[in-house]
This record gives structure tokens, C-alpha cells and sequence, in this order.
């Protein structure tokens, strides 16, 4: 089955607009990462600053490095065809910045793929994960790739190597992975 996971980064906890948005498949060899250019989003739409202090963006940066949200939409939407299942931490949230995200960038067009939520599949491995005490070492495992909390594409792989770690895979080539993609997206260490 082929899982990804999704994450969304916003200007504002409330009434704000997706900013950053990132997904990776379940073993950690493909993923991709957008800034949103701010520009073009309804008035009602904010900026917050403790969102800002919490993500590390600033609106510089998205203007300077931000793609326009219908292509970000289009290249999203592509990438994300033959995921069989699109997991979130937080589907309800996400699905908000998605319907945002298409309703601004595709004209009316729906948000091309459903969200499930990330805790509620792969329940068994999970379990075993809390059995076996797992969860310090994916968090262990996370800090030593380098993965930045509240930035979306970490935020997908985090959760894509609790996965890996629940599967038993050996923890260096978890490590290994994560690292190489955040280093094609230009997060090198």
C-alpha cells in the first residue's frame, strides 16, 4: 500500500492561510516540500507572529522563495496521485488549509485527495511501538537526521520514520534517508 504523509505549515493558527506544505511516502524515499508565496490570499486572512516565532517563516522569506499557491496546488495534486492513503497529524486542520490552498490557487476545484489521520492507521504498529518503549528512540532518531520541529517536510518525515522504527528497520538507514531528503530539498547539516 502506498502511504504518504502530509503537513501544512500556516500563517496563523486562525483565520490564516497555508504558508508551507510538504509530504513523504511511508519509507522515507520520496518527498517534496513548497513555501507559498503570501501574496493573493481574502483580507480576512492573517498574519500572526507567534504562528511566525513558532515555524521560523517570515513573510520575506515566502515572497523571496514562495511559489504561487495554484502551482503549488497543481504540483501537489500530481505528486500525490497514486498515494493510496494521504495521512495528517491533524486531518481536520490540514483538510481547512488544503480547501484554502484549492479554492484559491485551482479556481473551485476540490482538494484531490481525502485525508485519513495519521495515529489511526498502522494501529498494530503502533502498539508495538508502545510496548517496546520505541517512541524515544524515533524522537532520538529525528533530532540525530536533523529534522526541525513545525516545519512541514520534518514534520512528514518524523512521522514517516515512526513508522520505519515500529517496521523494525535497521535505525541508520532510517537516519540515512531522512537525512538525504531533507539534503534535496537544501537542508543539508
Amino acid at each position: 500500500m502506498m502511504i504518504s504523509f502530509l503537513d501544512i505549515e500556516a500563517s496563523s493558527l486562525r483565520n490564516g492561510y497555508p504558508i508551507e506544505i510538504a509530504w513523504c511516502n511511508a519509507d522515507v524515499t520520496a518527498g517534496r516540500s513548497w513555501l507559498i508565496r503570501p501574496g493573493g490570499w481574502p483580507p480576512h486572512l492573517a498574519w500572526d507572529d507567534d504562528a511566525e516565532r513558532i515555524h521560523g517563516l517570515t513573510i520575506g522569506r515566502l515572497e523571496a522563495e514562495g511559489l504561487p499557491p495554484d502551482t503549488v496546488a497543481e504540483a501537489l495534486a500530481d505528486d500525490l496521485t497514486t498515494a493510496e492513503v494521504v495521512l495528517s497529524d491533524n486531518p481536520p486542520f490540514d483538510h481547512g488549509w488544503l480547501v484554502e490552498l484549492y479554492g484559491l490557487g485551482s479556481g473551485t476545484r476540490s482538494v484531490p485527495f481525502q485525508l485519513e489521520e495519521a495515529d489511526a492507521v498502522a494501529v498494530d504498529d503502533r502498539r508495538r511501538l508502545a510496548a517496546a518503549g520505541v517512541d524515544p528512540v524515533s524522537r532520538t532518531l529525528a533530532a540525530d537526521a536533523g529534522l526541525v520541529p513545525h516545519r512541514a517536510l520534518d514534520d512528514c518525515i518524523r512521522h514517516a520514520v515512526t513508522l520505519c522504527v515500529a517496521r523494525d528497520e535497521e535505525l541508520d538507514t532510517i537516519k540515512w534517508k531522512a537525512r538525504r531528503l531533507l539534503a534535496e530539498h537544501g537542508r543539508d547539516r
